[in-house]
């Protein structure tokens, strides 16, 4: 991945990975049952433990049962240049439960009821580091932020165009320019297109740093976004071929499987402007690169034929 990553003419910052490089892995700072991956979850005990300065908070966008909460709250609670380590990390969830979503997490124990709150397990998971953790259960939607300086902004929770609206003008507003750090952890990942609109139009403002053994990718905040920038609804200024355009140039700064799997959001995105044919034309060439049949990849690429054949029925069901 490095070479590919090399190739693609990215920042040699993005080639290098010092989390790994704790003598830890990332089973050691989360054993919480997690959509996160095990690189991810030492991506975070890192940011926490060694990036950290405690200018601004931590917020855990999307923990579920605490998997992300753990690993920061665990590096926070070894960072030795922060003091003050309570109530910094704050954690949005719904922390309800949803099949089949959920259901590979709970292998070992009874499956919730649908719907069920997840709250109490969570409470139980984070115990060791409950003096650390603020919790905001329910739609965040809901939830203003204070106004504090944020620090690490981990984003799990952009499962739609009104979260992500919601975080650029609640959250995005308090970053700190050459501090703070921007986790997207649905960047790789084929459903959350609006994701890579986003960060591109905002990309004078980010730089991509951290590639992880997973969907998440690091942004380092290098400039202060003016809040105009922030309260733009770009669901629905953006043209269909400015954000072709913009996903085009996400697709762009990768190689390999990186790439491909970028290319897969190309289809939510298609769809969103019901361009099935389009659509269908970026699955083929995904299914013509080398990387076709990596198994993670296929995940993806299944998820974006389910939603081309969502996306037929809808319009059969349109013109009968």
């Amino acid at each position: 991945m490095h070479k590919a990553l090399a190739e693609a003419g990215l920042d040699k910052a993005l080639l290098l990975t010092p989390w790994r490089d704790l003598g830890i892995t990332g089973r050691d700072v989360n054993a919480i049952p997690s959509m996160i991956t095990p690189d991810e979850a030492l991506y975070l005990h890192w940011l926490a433990r060694c990036q950290y300065k405690g200018q601004g908070e931590i917020v855990d966008g999307g923990p579920l049962l605490g998997g992300s909460t753990s690993a920061m709250a665990e590096g926070l609670r070894r960072n030795t240049a922060v003091e003050n380590k309570t109530g910094r990390i704050h954690s949005y969830d719904l922390f309800e439960y949803s099949a089949p979503f959920m259901k590979r997490l709970f292998k070992r124990g009874p499956v919730p009821a649908e719907g069920e709150s997840l709250l109490p397990r969570f409470q139980a998971n984070i115990k060791p580091w409950e003096s650390s953790v603020r919790v905001y259960p329910g739609d965040i939607l809901k939830y203003q932020w204070s106004g504090a300086p944020i620090e690490i902004l981990f984003i799990d929770v952009a499962k739609t165009w009104d979260i992500q609206r919601h975080l650029l003008r609640e959250f995005f507003p308090h970053l700190i320019p050459g501090v703070s750090v921007v986790v997207q952890q649905d960047y790789f990942f084929v459903s959350c297109y609006w994701i890579h609109l986003i960060m591109e139009s905002l990309s004078e403002y980010f730089r991509p740093a951290h590639v992880t053994e997973g969907p998440t990718l690091g942004f380092e905040v290098v400039a202060p976004v003016p809040r105009s920038k922030l309260q733009i609804d770009y669901e629905r200024t953006l043209s269909k071929s400015e954000a072709v355009a913009l996903i085009d140039r996400s697709i762009a700064r990768f190689e390999g499987l990186k790439r491909v799997v970028v290319t897969t959001a190309k289809v939510s995105l298609l769809l969103a402007y019901r361009d099935i044919d389009a659509a269908e034309d970026v699955v083929a060439q995904i299914q013509r690169a080398p990387e076709y049949g990596n198994a993670t990849l296929q995940i993806d690429v299944d998820k974006a034929i389910e939603k081309i054949a969502k996306a037929k029925a809808q319009r059969a069901a349109r013109v009968a």
